[in-house]
């Protein structure tokens, strides 16, 4: 088959206006082609524009104040307000079926139930896309309620929500390839939502040393591409402590076994014993630090696996939801700006596009050709 002969391709582009590339301005049939920002706000959209000439338009504001006032307008806080509570009545009524499902349940049923109901709630609202909600609970179920639900039928929620697996890795590679355990994973929670919530300050300690990490090594950095410039006190003090390839050529760090030898040379309180035990500071913290990382990271993994068994029922509840619809309603709610956000952008693109008329273009490039003239003029040719 000859696709594009029985299939149109959407053609989007906004056509080139030539009144407007020479004398300025934004074509008046571009803005009433606006529908979505034209029904919803149109006190908004006729108070941002003043008339240029006659079919020619002019932004009386900057963007930024103009896409402020279409997404704070009463009319589409009105709507975010109707949707989120279709959006949070929806949550809460599957998020109460979701979890009493058991091996009677039509799971399949269900999901169609579930893409359904919220295509056609979605629905009542102008210009928000239902299919945009149906695709945001699609994925929800791609994600996580497939597998999910099925697990919950097979036994229980909160008995589910307590048993953990062996997390299976696949190790080494050709001939030694192999698969093996490497602890536990929670069938139904996420060891990482675990891990977020019930154990934050471990994770932040983590955090702090990663980053303390990266700064030592910031500072390694800039202490190795020091060294590597003649003639400086970094040089002179460090360069014969840098990796070397095969070549002799510098690499991008310093050999400790070196750094130590040179220490024991030089003269104390002389710059480069200085430089030299900077680096040695360095290094040591850095060996330490990402010690430190790694025997954190042990502790908080095995406390994590040990904690999937003794979950609480309410720790269930809180760590389930989040992985299920966390952000889902925003998401939905968001739907009602997507639409009015692409016009808005139609509207920057319209103002770029026109923003210069061609003769002040032309105005400007005699001018850059003047000034390249005159700069060439003073170019000296040596013979």
């Amino acid at each position: 088959m000859n696709i594009p002969r029985y299939v149109e391709a959407d053609n989007d582009e906004i056509a080139q206006d030539v009144d407007a590339h020479l004398y300025g301005g934004i074509p008046k049939s571009n803005i009433d082609e606006l529908l979505v920002l034209n029904k919803s706000v149109p006190e908004v959209i006729n108070s941002s524009f003043e008339v240029l000439r006659e079919g020619y338009l002019k932004l009386n504001k900057s963007m930024e104040q103009l896409t402020e006032e279409v997404i704070n307008a009463p009319q589409v806080l009105a709507k975010n307000d109707e949707l989120r509570k279709i959006a949070e009545s929806f949550v809460a009524k599957y998020w109460h079926i979701l979890r009493q499902v058991n091996l009677d349940s039509d799971l399949t049923s269900l999901m169609s139930e579930m893409l359904s109901e919220i295509k056609e709630e979605v629905s009542s609202i102008e210009f928000v896309d239902a299919y945009s909600a149906y695709q945001i609970v699609a994925e929800i179920w791609k994600d996580s309620l497939t597998k999910d639900s099925e697990l919950i039928a097979a036994s229980d929620f909160y008995t589910i929500g307590r048993k953990r697996e062996p997390n299976m890795v696949t190790k080494g590679s050709g001939k030694n390839k192999r698969r093996e355990q490497d602890g536990w994973i929670g069938m139904l929670v996420p060891n990482e939502l675990i891990a977020k919530r019930l154990f934050a300050s471990e994770q932040e300690e983590i955090e702090a040393l990663k980053n303390k990490a990266q700064e030592i090594e910031s500072e390694l950095s800039e202490l190795v591409e020091a060294a590597k410039v003649e003639d400086s006190e970094e040089y002179e003090a460090l360069y014969e402590s840098l990796k070397k390839n095969e070549d002799d050529e510098p690499q991008d760090a310093f050999e400790a076994k070196t750094i130590k030898a040179e220490l024991k040379r030089a003269e104390k309180g002389t710059p480069e014993f200085e430089w030299l035990k900077r680096v040695e500071k360095l290094l040591a913290d850095k060996s330490s630090t990402n010690k430190s990382i790694k025997e954190k990271e042990k502790q908080l993994k095995e406390a994590v696996e040990s904690k999937i068994e003794n979950l609480t029922n309410e720790e269930i509840d809180m760590l389930v939801f989040e992985k299920w619809f966390a952000g889902t309603v925003d998401a939905l709610v968001g739907l009602v700006e997507k639409p009015l956000r692409a016009e808005l952008s139609t509207i920057a693109l319209l103002e770029k596009r026109y923003a210069q008329t061609f003769n002040e273009i032309d105005a400007q490039v005699s001018e850059l050709e003047k000034s390249f003239e005159a700069l060439a003029s003073e170019l000296v040719v040596i013979q």
